[in-house]
């Protein structure tokens, strides 16, 4: 089969986006190929909705749209603390909060909460893994998440504001020294991380 896109291992950012990336392909059953270096897919294979749906799936545990469906979706009867608890969720964070103005869960309306986030579903997700510390923007500049063409590299420790006047991000105040080069593969690092408390990441890549 032919394949219209590859990645080597050059440094530890393109070995943890390979990881990250075999997972999403393995994920959707979808085929490439790959050796002790290099990952050969299809480009078109990478969609933001199947990204999308592929981080509620992996992190099912670290987003709190999921943590209230698991405690009201298949249950007509809540104790108190079930109740504080989805209220607390629903307030967890802004995305939530706005789209939950004026909404509470009375043990009563729970089609009224689920439907709220089944129409938002991709929205909450994307907010929140973007803007959550253990999750993207524990590794990469929010403000760059699933674009393509930028200037400087999206990962954290290798981004610069190209608006500031200084040079004092330059190696020895020499400009080529920069590590610039950004890929929308590098939005697949998080998932070449195993996240608790502490993220890490073994490189093998030489």
């Amino acid at each position: 089969m032919e394949y219209n896109s590859k990645i080597e291992a050059f440094d530890w950012r393109y070995s943890a986006a390979i990881v990250g990336l075999v997972k999403y392909l393995d994920f959707y059953g979808i085929e490439y190929e790959k050796d002790e270096d290099v990952l050969k897919y299809n480009k078109e294979d990478i969609t933001k909705e199947k990204y999308l749906n592929f981080v509620e799936s992996y992190f099912k545990d670290k987003l709190f749209h999921v943590e209230i469906e698991n405690v009201i979706k298949f249950k007509s009867d809540f104790s108190e603390d079930e109740i504080k608890f989805v209220n607390e969720k629903l307030s967890a964070n802004t995305v939530l909060k706005n789209l939950f103005k004026g909404i509470k869960f009375d043990g009563l309306n729970k089609e009224k909460i689920l439907d709220v986030i089944e129409k938002n579903r991709n929205e909450i997700i994307e907010k929140t893994f973007v803007n959550r510390l253990i999750l993207y923007r524990n590794f990469c500049n929010t403000s760059n998440f699933f674009s393509d063409g930028n200037k400087v590299c999206r990962v954290n420790g290798y981004y610069i504001d190209l608006n500031r006047k200084d040079r004092t991000y330059s190696y020895n105040f020499k400009n080529n020294g920069v590590v610039r080069k950004d890929d929308l593969i590098f939005d697949f690092i998080p998932f070449g991380f195993i996240i608790g408390d502490v993220s890490f990441f073994i490189n093998n890549n030489s």
